[in-house]
């Protein structure tokens, strides 16, 4: 087995090495006793349905398990109760060390979009319907996400600040576990997105409601809604604004005031004296 350093960082990898072909998911640097990595090994494997092992501090997972592992908050059915052994095992620091970190000090409504997006993740599961592990991944760093542009006046009307910030909480979380480009790439659209349909101005209307990723979109703004963010009933707009015939939606559209244009001022009469 191939050493790994003992410096506290969990590490999610691959080897084959001796193996004969037939590669491992190694997981190292876990916190907590022998039983309690003994008990996380047993609920991993029956997650990825595959075999494996402890061997000292290390867990050892059949096969390439690595996007699994990623997905599995996702595609267990069992998502609150995964997320709260996280927390339970000492684990979730490691594993999603930014939102943990940002969950310490957000707000009420932050805390209840995380809590609602494992919920809403079970009761789709539940329902047999599929779910996106990127939507997920979106919910649980959008606390880190809001805290940088809240210390970034800026960056929440600028474009180019809300790319970066969007950027910066991506890659930080990417120091602690490897995600598939395409999610990342799926959750910052979402997350853009929300910019979009936040400002919901004549010119950007039909392209945010023509953008492949806009139904995520509206359901995270849902989302955020039900937790208690005040958005001015943009949820119910977009709501309508779906379900119109095109003659509404262009009064719909008409209806909406573009901040973009400017108002006439009025001339003052002219004066006659000298």
């Amino acid at each position: 087995m191939s050493s790994y350093p003992n410096d506290g960082i969990v590490r999610v990898g691959r080897e084959t090495k001796g193996r004969r072909g037939k590669g491992v998911t190694i997981i190292t640097g876990l916190p907590g006793s022998t039983d309690a990595l003994k008990t996380l090994a047993s609920r991993l494997k029956a997650q990825c349905g595959v075999g494996g092992t402890v061997k000292g501090r290390t867990i050892e997972l059949q096969g390439d398990q690595r996007d699994r592992l990623i997905k599995i908050l996702s595609s267990s059915g069992h998502v609150v109760k995964i997320f709260a052994l996280l927390l339970e095992f000492k684990v979730s620091k490691y594993l999603f060390g930014p939102t943990v970190t940002a969950l310490k000090t957000a707000g009420d409504t932050e805390r209840k979009l995380v809590d609602l997006a494992l919920q809403n993740t079970d009761s789709r599961l539940a329902e047999g319907k599929s779910v996106t592990p990127y939507f997920l991944f979106a919910a649980l760093l959008w606390p880190g996400l809001r805290q940088r542009l809240a210390a970034d006046s800026a960056a929440e009307n600028s474009y180019s600040s809300f790319q970066q910030a969007a950027n910066d909480s991506l890659l930080e979380q990417l120091d602690y576990t490897a995600i598939p480009k395409r999610f990342t790439i799926a959750a910052k659209e979402i997350w853009e997105l929300q910019l979009r349909i936040e400002k919901h101005n004549r010119r950007s209307i039909e392209s945010t409601f023509g953008h492949p990723r806009f139904r995520a979109a509206y359901d995270f703004l849902l989302l955020r809604e039900e937790a208690g963010e005040q958005l001015n009933s943009l949820g119910q707009w977009w709501t309508d604004f779906q379900i119109a015939d095109t003659k509404r939606r262009t009064e719909m559209i008409g209806l909406v005031s573009n901040p973009g244009a400017r108002r006439r001022r009025k001339r003052k009469p002219s004066s006659d004296t000298a």
